[in-house]
C-alpha cells in the first residue's frame, strides 16, 4: 500500500490554541510538532531568562531553525 505524507500547518496569534490542537488531536497518532515557541522557550531556559525577555533575542533564529 502506498504511504501518504500529511502536513498540517496551524498558524495564528499567540495563545489561540495551536499547541492545544496538537496535544488533543495529533500527538498520540504520531504527528510531529515543529514550533518556534518551543525553540524560543528552550533557548530562554538555557539562558536563564523569561520567554518575554528572550523572545526578541531568539525569534530570528527560531524562524530559521
Amino acid at each position: 500500500m502506498k504511504q501518504t505524507n500529511v502536513l498540517i500547518m496551524a498558524v495564528g496569534l499567540p495563545a489561540c490554541g495551536k499547541s492545544t490542537l496538537y496535544e488533543k488531536h495529533y500527538k498520540d497518532i504520531g504527528f510531529i510538532k515543529v514550533s518556534s515557541d518551543d525553540y524560543i522557550e528552550e533557548r530562554c531556559k538555557e539562558a536563564g531568562i523569561s520567554y518575554k525577555d528572550g523572545f526578541k533575542l531568539f525569534i530570528d533564529d527560531a524562524q530559521k531553525h
